[in-house]
């Protein structure tokens, strides 16, 4: 069972690894249960249970395929809760930890099968809110940490008056999620079988044409730790932070440099050490990283100088210290 966009592309399948051959399917909607049976009868798809005595489904404009109780309203089950490769508006992606549920995009394997791909977009409860692309369990990039506006490491794609991005969070979940602004343009965010994922528009003189708006990763500098550490990538060339040198020159020449950088003084820890002001750099990965709420600019480098485990800092939306 598949779910067209009115431009006649795929954005939903329920059967993804099961598909059905030799004849045509059904659906069948009951009180607990909605299933999809192949010619035979056999079930190769269900939506899992439920409980209503009055249930019906019905798809919304918005690409939601849902089944909701007729008395109370009150849904029981929706596709949107159940992403494959497409974030459609009002689609989100995100976790909570109370529930165990997460909501993540997964590739096709195929440009022709819908079966589950190789690579998936995700948001990572250990780290703090960034979407992230994985190549099964190796991080392949990340758009940078949510500021408030928009990703840190994507500074094109903050709001405008085409869409607004929303991210909510709060303790144990994060959700990100999209919105157009003018209701005459139709959108879709897709990860395709090699991993790059397309924001899509739609093309308003051709119906049946979609425009590309934005992808990622943009260009190789995009590519997780393609630097190693302590290094910055700028057009593809890899340059070590001040005061660093290349852990291995030999390796580095030869253009590898996953063993990326190393410091050549001695640092000690001490409130009197200074810091080298970054800009235009994504922060980085935030899996070791804390947030303080609070804490100015002054505030959050007095904190940093204060822990000799703390390397470096920023400062989010209002007030938010990243060590």
């Amino acid at each position: 069972m598949v779910l067209l966009h009115e431009t006649s592309s795929l954005v939903w399948v329920a059967n993804r690894d099961s598909p059905i051959t030799g004849g045509n399917g059904s659906l069948t909607l009951t009180a607990t249960s909605l299933d999809l049976l192949d010619r035979r009868g056999t079930k190769v798809w269900t939506s899992g249970t439920f409980f209503t005595s009055s249930p019906q489904a019905f798809l919304l404009d918005s690409g939601n395929l849902v089944v909701n109780d007729t008395v109370s309203g009150i849904i029981q089950w929706q596709s949107f809760d159940y992403p494959c490769d497409s974030l459609l508006p009002g689609l989100r992606i995100g976790y909570d930890t109370f529930t165990n549920h997460v909501w993540y995009l997964t590739s096709w394997k195929h440009y022709l099968d819908p079966s589950p791909g190789d690579y998936y977009i995700k948001i990572d409860p250990n780290r703090l809110p960034d979407l992230l692309l994985f190549q099964g369990a190796q991080l392949k990039y990340r758009m940078g940490t949510w500021n408030g506006q928009g990703f840190s490491g994507v500074p094109a794609l903050k709001a405008n008056n085409l869409l607004a991005f929303n991210m909510t969070t709060s303790d144990g979940s994060a959700y990100y999620s999209f919105k157009p602004l003018d209701r005459s343009i139709l959108w879709r965010f897709v990860i395709d079988p090699d991993g790059l994922a397309h924001r899509w528009r739609s093309n308003q003189s051709n119906d049946n044409e979609w425009v590309e708006y934005w992808h990622l990763p943009q260009d190789q500098c995009d590519n997780y730790a393609y630097c190693g550490p302590n290094a910055a990538c700028y057009n593809g060339d890899c340059h070590c932070l001040q005061e660093f040198v290349p852990k291995s020159p030999s390796d580095y020449s030869q253009r590898n440099l996953r063993g990326g950088c190393v410091r050549n003084v001695v640092l000690s820890c001490s409130p009197h050490n200074g810091f080298a002001h970054l800009s235009h750099f994504k922060v980085p990965d935030t899996v070791n990283a804390t947030m303080v709420r609070g804490k100015s600019l002054d505030d959050c480098s007095k904190l940093c100088l204060g822990n000799c485990s703390c390397s470096a800092y920023t400062v989010f939306g209002d007030n938010d210290c990243v060590i």
